[in-house]
């Protein structure tokens, strides 16, 4: 397999497009861990001794 040159373009045009396929992965991230705290609020905490 031939590997493409990194152009200049392409160095310009992916961090704009890089918050794209982000911003859908830490949003379900984001709220999962909401609803699981919301589920079990006390969870990270350990029971009085």
């Amino acid at each position: 397999m031939e590997r493409e040159e990194l152009t200049t373009q392409d160095v310009k045009t992916y961090p704009p497009a890089a918050p794209v396929p982000a911003t859908p992965r830490f949003g379900s991230l984001a709220g999962s861990l909401i609803e699981i705290n919301r589920l079990s609020p006390d969870a990270p905490v350990s029971p009085p001794a």
